[in-house]
């Protein structure tokens, strides 16, 4: 098992900081679905710059949104999980919640993991 190893060849799982930014939070900024936080309007030090999670980047504070910017690793098709979200999107809209399950599942099994944000977006990652 390669998880925590970083070498050329290797997906990596990352976190980038810097230590030394600081920042006020925001709730209606937090990725959470939950808003409730003891931190509100607290400012701190440390932010993190960017995430990768078996080799896909999938937080960027610049952009201060999930990216999909690299082929992961294990060669998963982007095209085909984001179009499974899509149809995800649309069982669930037409409230065919079997089918939104079914989807998920199917990713799931693929080493897929969905993580629907409040915003109403779905991003994936490697599990």
């Amino acid at each position: 098992d390669a998880h925590g190893l970083i070498a050329v060849g290797r997906p990596a799982n990352v976190c980038v900081v810097d230590p030394t930014a600081t920042w006020t939070v925001d709730p209606s900024q937090l990725a959470s679905k939950s808003r409730n936080t003891p931190f509100d309007g607290a400012r701190l030090q440390g932010r993190v710059l960017g995430t990768w999670v078996g080799g896909l980047r999938v937080w960027d504070s610049a952009a201060a949104s999930i990216q999909t910017t690299a082929k992961p690793a294990s060669g998963i098709d982007e095209a085909w999980v984001t179009e499974r979200i899509e149809a995800r999107k649309a069982a669930k809209a037409n409230k065919q919640w079997g089918l939104a399950d079914e989807i998920r599942n199917e990713l799931t099994t693929k080493g897929i993991v969905l993580t629907d944000k409040p915003d109403g977006t779905t991003t994936w990652s490697e599990a």
